[in-house]
């Protein structure tokens, strides 16, 4: 079963709205020449939210160039993502440095070491309960509940394919990918993308719909046509 996420950028209401979508539109497009000085003007009033976006900028430029020195970099930032003493946000954090770390051994065809960090996701998603949640906002709490649902996913479509309570796990699996796709953000176009590319991803790798998960990513090739990852997707799934 193929292990992902989808780019963990988390977003925020106020007047930094709009160049958070900017930047996670750059970086989806790949674009990564012009974000940095984006990014220092919402980590002025979004220092949290700053923070992930880095997370999803080293991401993607390892991804889609392949290089030795991006992998470094990446791998340099996500060994300090959590070291530091935001202790409201600590659970959090944790989660999402999981979940990268998912992502990245899934990328690197690492084996059993991702379901271990699977387990460990789910264990921070177990800590954050109502009030510890209560220090995140809006927007953050959407991403949760996608990646609530995500798990439920994951979860209920391992024990399926194991035969266990099958017919059960596959009604519980399609509940969860229903309730992803009618979760809304108006506010933001950055999670519909981000939504999107969630959905495809479960399509392709755990439900196997090539055809759904075709329809996500041509969607995403053509509003972001500088990225080549979703054109290697789209080119591969056809």
């Amino acid at each position: 079963m193929g292990f992902f996420l989808l780019s963990f950028t988390l977003l925020s209401m106020g007047q930094s709205t709009r160049q958070i979508d900017e930047v996670v539109g750059k970086i989806y497009n790949n674009d990564f020449v012009n974000i940095k000085n984006q990014l220092i003007e919402i980590e002025k009033t979004e220092p949290q939210i700053a923070d992930y976006l880095r997370f999803d900028i080293l991401w993607w430029k390892m991804i889609s160039s392949n290089s030795d020195a991006d992998e470094s970099e990446f791998l340099s930032y996500k060994n300090t993502f959590i070291k530091d003493n935001d202790r409201d946000y600590k659970d959090f954090k944790k989660l999402v440095y999981f979940l990268y770390q998912i992502r990245y051994e899934n990328f690197k065809k690492t084996g059993f070491s991702k379901y271990l960090t699977a387990l460990k996701c789910e264990v921070c998603l177990q800590k954050l309960d109502e009030k510890k949640c209560s220090v995140l906002k809006p927007n953050e709490l959407i991403i949760l509940q996608l990646i609530v649902q995500f798990d439920k996913c994951l979860r209920s479509k391992y024990l399926s394919d194991l035969g266990l309570f099958k017919e059960r796990n596959e009604r519980e699996f399609y509940a969860s990918l229903s309730k992803i796709e009618n979760l809304k953000n108006i506010e933001f176009e950055s999670f519909e993308t981000i939504k999107n590319y969630f959905l495809g991803k479960i399509y392709l790798e755990i439900a196997h719909d090539s055809i759904k998960g075709l329809e996500k990513f041509s969607k995403l090739s053509e509003d972001y046509p500088g990225n080549v990852v979703f054109k290697k997707i789209k080119n591969k799934s056809r």
